[in-house]
């Protein structure tokens, strides 16, 4: 890559990338904190703040300047619809069906507690086959003290999903563009702002209130840095000075995104365009799985007593046990339902993050 170039000479050609690589790391980072959350366990507030946050936040930034391209790429409501629909939801209802029938009863058996019954495991598949989680844990087998859900990452999907609504909104009356973009992007920075000043945690409450500010500011700030693709450069003086942002706003803001977001999504397109030799021969995606079976894989494991063992094996165990549900997910869920589509809109819906 040349020293200096705008996102669009990047992104917009068939030049490959490491955004696939990049994923599937800032996937394990989000298993790592799990690894912390899931067993009590805290960090100091600033560390906290950046570790529990930064992964889900950039897969929300990257999916926004992804998901504007894919509209633009291909602007028709009915792709764009059946193209996300396809992405997220076969491989959804299969972890379902796997946590609810393989990955529960196999915990409870191993920790010598009664199986749920086929009734309540049912409930929990049915009651979660949208996008919208309306049950998080599963009567009778409770595999953790201080998190009773199943698969709190699901929690996320919702609020994805809200947000590629937004994008056909913005797509249909033709306002994918930098002055639109920018004002809401604006309009939920200032109610963010707002929660700040107040002094209020940005994450406590319910989630229909801080879903959207939790989503929505870094997955704007990626759409408005896809409408300016072609005013913004890459180079390296910008990504450390972006860095270090992310690194110092949490120090002073509870809620570092009102600072770290536009400069969070910048430093992933850059690295991924900067890595790309190195890492774009990978064709499979396993990130979406790691998201889907990562949590009840680490609930099983401390409902069996693992919870004790050190943070970092028991990371390194939990992600063991974890990729090959992922990568069977891709294989033979998520890539199949992807298969019907060709060429160039294949790439799109498989790259669009979920």
């Amino acid at each position: 890559m040349p020293q200096s170039t705008t996102l669009g000479a990047r992104y917009d050609s068939a030049a490959p990338n490491s955004l696939t690589f990049l994923r599937l790391l800032l996937a394990l980072e989000v298993v790592m904190w799990h690894g912390v959350s899931l067993r009590g366990g805290v960090l100091p507030p600033a560390v906290q703040r950046v570790v529990s946050d930064v992964g889900v936040d950039a897969f929300f930034g990257i999916s926004g300047f992804l998901i504007c391209k894919s509209w633009c790429g291909r602007p028709s409501v009915r792709l764009f619809a059946v193209g996300r629909a396809r992405r997220l939801l076969p491989g959804l209802w299969m972890s379902l069906v796997v946590t609810a029938f393989v990955i529960v009863p196999t915990a409870c058996m191993a920790a010598g507690v009664p199986v749920p019954r086929a009734t309540d495991l049912v409930d929990f598949v049915s009651s979660n086959a949208t996008i919208w989680v309306r049950q998080w844990g599963i009567a009778g087998a409770v595999p953790n003290q201080f998190d009773a859900s199943w698969n709190g990452s699901l929690w996320s999907l919702w609020w994805e999903g809200s947000c590629y609504a937004v994008v056909a909104a913005l797509g249909v009356t033709r306002s994918i563009r930098a002055r639109t973009v920018g004002a809401l992007f604006v309009a939920v920075w200032g109610v963010a702002a707002a929660v700040e000043a107040a002094g209020l945690p940005p994450m406590v409450g319910p989630v229909t209130f801080w879903g959207p500010l939790r989503a929505g500011l870094p997955f704007l700030a990626g759409a408005l840095l896809y409408c300016l693709r072609h005013r913004v450069r890459l180079c390296r003086p910008t990504a450390v000075a972006a860095g270090a942002l992310v690194l110092a706003s949490p120090v002073a803001l509870e809620n570092y995104r009102l600072v770290a977001s536009m400069p969070l999504v910048y430093l992933c397109l850059y690295v991924a365009s900067r890595g790309a030799h190195e890492w774009q021969g990978t064709k499979h995606d396993v990130s979406y799985g790691i998201y889907l079976y990562s949590f009840p894989v680490q609930q099983a494991l401390i409902m069996n007593g693992l919870a004790d063992l050190p943070w970092l094996v028991f990371v390194m165990v939990s992600g063991a046990v974890t990729m090959p549900f992922a990568i069977a997910s891709w294989l033979l869920v998520e890539r199949p339902a992807l298969g019907r589509a060709r060429g160039r809109q294949r790439a799109r819906l498989a790259d669009a993050v979920y």
